[in-house]
Formats: C-alpha cells, sequence, structure tokens
C-alpha cells in the first residue's frame, strides 16, 4: 500500500510542507510501487503542487501589482505545469494564458548561441576562427573569434544601445558598432555583452543566407514544437503577445514596446514554448550532449584562468550561452532576461532534470528586484521540498 500523501499550502508567502511523503509526475509515494500505481498516484500531488504554485504567483507578483505571468516546470521528461496568470494587457483586460508570447530579453542568447554551435558541428563556421570570416568587422574587431563571442570575453563594446527604452534599427547598430572601441584584449577578461551576441545574430544570417527568424524557426522552433515562439514580431501584428507594463510607485500603466535587441534578445516565448523547450533539453533535443557539456563548461580566458561571474556564489561562471551556477548545492545552467515592461527566468538543473521558467509583463519593480527571480526560485525550492520528502 502506497503512504498517505496529505497537505501542502503556502501561508503569508511561505511554504509549508505537512506531509510525510509526497509522489510528482512519476515518482511514487513509497518505494517499488508500479507503474500503475505511480501513474494513480501522480496526479493528486501534481494538483497539490499546483495549489502552491499558484498561491506564489499571487504572494509574489499578482498582489503586488504584476499584470501577468506565465510559468513552466518540467520534470525528468515531463510538463508538470505550464500556466499564464494575471492579464496580458490591462488596457484590454485580455488574459494571460500558457500560449501567451513574453518578451524574453537576454534568454534569447542560449539560442542564439545553440545555432552558432550547430552551424559549427555541420562545419560551417570554426568557432576557433574569427568572426570576421564570416561577415564585415570594424578592423579593430578582426581577431575576434566566434569563442570569444559566445563567452563575453572578446573584449566588443558591452553595450551600444543607450539604454533599455533604445530600439535601434539594424543598419544604425551597425554604424555604432563601426565607431565603437574595445573595452579590453580579447581573452583577457569577461565582460557580458549584448553586442557580442548581436554580432553572433549577423552571423548566423551571413552563413545561411536568410534572416534570423526564419533560421530560429527552420533550426529550433519548429522542430522542437515552440508553436508560439516569435522573434522581433510587430506587437501590433501580433494580438496574442503579452503587453509590456511598468510600475511607478502604485500605480501600472502600458509601457513602450521594446524589440530587445538582435541575437542578443528579442525572442518572445509561452509557457508552452518552455515547456517545449524544456522536454527537447532534457531528451537531448535541443543540442547534442557533446554541445550541451560544450555549452555548460565554464569559459577559460587566454592565461587558462577560468572566466568567474557572481550569480549565487563566487565560483559561478559562464559558458555558451549560459550562466554556470549552483543552488542549494545542485548544478545550475541558467540565464535571466529583462527589457523594458518584461523579465523572465530561466533555471535548468541538468542532474535532476528539472528546468523552471517564470516569465512576466513586468519591467523591475522601483527596489529593482525582478518579480520572476524570487517566483523562479520559491518555485524550485517547492519542487525539491516534494520530492526530498517522497
Amino acid at each position: 500500500m502506497l503512504p498517505r500523501c496529505t497537505g501542502l499550502r503556502v501561508k503569508s508567502g511561505v511554504l509549508e510542507v505537512a506531509f510525510p511523503t509526497v509522489a510528482l509526475l512519476l515518482v511514487a509515494c513509497g518505494p517499488g510501487a508500479s507503474h500503475a500505481e505511480q501513474v494513480a498516484s501522480a496526479r493528486p500531488v501534481a494538483d497539490e503542487l499546483s495549489a502552491v504554485v499558484d498561491s506564489l504567483v499571487f504572494a509574489e507578483a499578482l498582489d503586488r501589482s504584476v499584470p501577468g505571468v506565465a510559468v513552466t516546470l518540467v520534470a525528468d521528461g515531463e510538463v508538470l505545469l505550464s500556466r499564464g496568470y494575471g492579464t496580458a494587457d490591462l488596457a484590454t483586460g485580455r488574459a494571460a494564458s500558457a500560449s501567451t508570447p513574453f518578451n524574453i530579453a537576454s534568454i534569447t542568447k542560449p539560442f542564439t548561441a545553440a545555432v552558432v554551435l550547430k552551424l559549427a558541428a555541420e562545419g560551417a563556421v570554426d568557432l576557433d576562427g574569427p568572426a570576421a570570416d564570416y561577415l564585415d568587422l570594424p578592423a579593430i574587431y578582426q581577431t575576434l573569434t566566434l569563442r570569444d563571442l559566445l563567452t563575453h570575453t572578446s573584449g566588443i563594446a558591452r553595450d551600444l544601445r543607450t539604454g533599455n527604452n533604445d530600439d535601434p534599427s539594424a543598419s544604425e547598430y551597425r554604424d555604432r558598432l563601426f565607431n565603437s572601441q574595445p573595452s579590453f584584449a580579447p581573452g583577457t577578461r569577461f565582460e557580458y555583452s549584448n553586442t557580442g551576441y548581436t554580432v553572433l545574430g549577423w552571423l548566423i544570417e551571413s552563413v545561411e543566407g536568410q534572416p534570423l527568424d526564419a533560421v530560429f524557426r527552420q533550426r529550433l522552433f519548429s522542430p522542437l514544437g515552440m508553436d508560439e515562439a516569435r522573434y522581433r514580431a510587430h506587437l501590433e501584428d501580433d494580438p496574442n503577445r503579452a503587453r509590456p507594463h511598468v510600475i511607478v510607485g502604485d500605480t501600472v500603466s502600458g509601457e513602450l514596446f521594446v524589440s530587445g535587441g538582435f541575437g542578443s534578445g528579442g525572442l518572445s516565448l509561452s509557457a508552452d514554448d518552455f515547456g517545449a523547450f524544456a522536454l527537447a533539453l532534457q531528451r537531448g533535443d535541443f543540442l547534442a550532449p557533446s554541445q550541451l557539456l560544450d555549452s555548460w563548461t565554464p569559459a577559460t580566458l587566454s592565461d587558462g584562468s577560468p572566466v568567474s561571474v557572481r550569480i549565487n556564489a563566487d565560483t559561478d561562471s559562464y559558458g555558451f550561452g549560459w550562466f554556470l551556477s549552483e543552488l542549494d548545492g545542485r548544478r545550475l545552467v541558467t540565464h535571466g532576461g529583462g527589457i523594458t515592461g518584461f523579465s523572465a527566468n530561466l533555471y535548468h538543473f541538468p542532474d535532476e532534470r528539472v528546468t523552471v521558467a517564470v516569465l512576466a509583463n513586468i519591467k523591475a519593480r522601483d527596489d529593482g528586484a525582478a518579480p520572476v527571480d524570487a517566483l523562479a526560485r520559491r518555485i524550485t525550492e517547492a519542487y525539491f521540498s516534494l520530492v526530498s520528502t517522497s
């Protein structure tokens, strides 16, 4: 007989676990359970976790004036939760759903890096060759390699926008690039660079001979079943998209839409898209195992020292399009994104095969804390609390 799975609740925003054993998806409430018993026990526990996530979203976001939120949690090859909350557009009252795309800003970078790695595997590009072999670059950037750009060690100007509201055309951005100066010699240190990934996006277009939107769709979105994914689509042409908002004091209002960049940003994904992406990531359909290993290996500088980035601890690093960290002793690969009117966070735990994504149509609050950061962490803690008591 399976042990009884009891309750789980949130009180004042704090997760309280009140059960001796739990099941999650196909993780049984006790050892040695048959497949039929696992399936029978999975749904009630999934519903309990769903209720906890609902409570967390309200406590951390909706009750704090965030208009809309979307959440995805995928564990061991199963979509446990994919859901929209609140409002996609305050002006019309349109509800957010699991199929509502939100701008994910810099979480675009893992996708851009993945396409570059696919091209390298096909022999179309050389990661250690000059990027200038594939597209026109200023003379001062002729020695930059694709590896330098992927790992933010190129020294290319960090960001050529004047701020998050600045949304230059590709031609204007190119003009700014040709008038820019490097921050340091390639390979000598790490500096997160939106410009570097913009150049990678243009490089992909040059090699593939078509716009990045078409490349993303052919190489990633269509094969993976990411049906709502968009790249730099005009907001007015897409009635299903979440609209950007801003909180000023106690007032929430619509905000100017900004595309979010080129290869450095510009993607909009729904909760369902992240579910499809997470499944592909966990199955190995997103990149081959060797490519994932490369993506999740800390970059090194020209002197042989590892790249060091502060995310959760002093030992954090960066690979190809991913920040590399630990959370509560678990290996974590992650990326966040923030642009005017939107914020997003993505957690992936390779060893546990767990992926969490949180999206919101609001910029960071006045205190600088994006609601998605706290939500992603709290939802992750809730999931592992359930698993640890099984």
